[in-house]
Formats: C-alpha cells, structure tokens, sequence
C-alpha cells in the first residue's frame, strides 16, 4: 500500500491534474493499492483515485463526508489524529504530490514520524515544476543552522517526475 497526500483543491493547474491521475494510474498498473484523503474528482486526490482504477482506498473526516469520492472504498474518521494515523497506517511509502496547508501538515508530521521510527517507508515528494523548491531550499537553510542533520535530509526523496516517484518505491 503506498498513501499518497495531495491536494483537495478542485481548480488545480492542469499539469498537476494529469500527474495526479498518471501517478494513480502507474501505482494500480505495478499492483500497488492506493491510500488517499479520499477526495472527489477533479482534486489531486480524486484523480489519484480515479487513475488506480479501483485499486485505491481512502480515509475522510466525517465532515468532509459531503466532498467524499463516490465510488472510493472510505473509513470515516471523526478527528484529523485518526485520519493521519489511518492514511498512514500499513504504508510501505508516501507520496507527496502539490497540495495546500494539509498536504504540508501531513508531510511534516510523516516526517517527524520518521525522526523517531514509527514510520519506515520512503518519502517521495514529486516536486513538479518546482512547487516544492521553496520547501527544499528552508530544509537544507535548517540543515546548515543546524536545526537538521544530514540523515534528516536523506528521509525525503526528490523527484520531479510521476516516473522518478514510481522508481523510488520499494
């Protein structure tokens, strides 16, 4: 199982609509099952859903329930804790694909899990277009100032393709 964050914005440029659904439709083509926030199309999370191709599942908020995807496999969670905790739980790796403050919360909570072990997997932030080369550039900023060590660094992997995400799962 591989938990992919994305964004719930449902007017999202068109190139990361496409890298959505290509990732989804890459993942489910290797036999991977997909775990997202379980959003509706036309969000990145829906359209990763819609290109696995039924080799998906999702966890939602019980408030969201109305923006739910219609046909996604979902647990129904009542607060953010759990819903993180069951995007996560069974994952052999994470993908980060653009997103908001949610795709940012859930990639550095993910993180810090890493820091202490509760989560092993690899995580890959596909960095279209550059979308996340400001987040790079204040990591290695924390690097240098010694906020971060060199093995934090090395628990993301930066890609720039759907193609360079799929070659770096386990």
């Amino acid at each position: 199982m591989v938990t992919v964050y994305a964004g719930s914005s449902e007017v999202a440029p068109p190139r990361y609509r496409r890298a959505a659904s290509e990732l989804g439709r890459r993942l489910a083509d290797l036999g991977w099952t997909v775990r997202t926030g379980a959003g509706r199309s036309p969000s990145l999370m829906g359209l990763v859903v819609d290109g696995a191709r039924g080799r998906a599942e999702g966890v939602i908020l019980h408030k969201f329930l109305r923006v739910r995807h219609p046909t996604l496999p979902t647990s129904v969670v009542r607060t953010m804790p759990h819903r993180k905790a069951g995007l996560i739980r069974g994952a052999k790796a994470l993908i980060v694909l653009p997103g908001g403050f949610g795709t940012m919360d859930e990639l550095f909570e993910v993180l810090v899990l890493h820091q202490i072990d509760e989560f092993r997997g690899p995580i890959i932030v596909l960095n279209l277009d550059g979308y996340y080369d400001a987040i790079l550039a204040w990591i290695r900023r924390a690097r240098r100032e010694r906020f971060l060590r060199d093995a934090d660094l090395r628990r993301l992997r930066w890609v720039r393709s759907v193609a360079g995400a799929v070659k770096e799962l386990p």
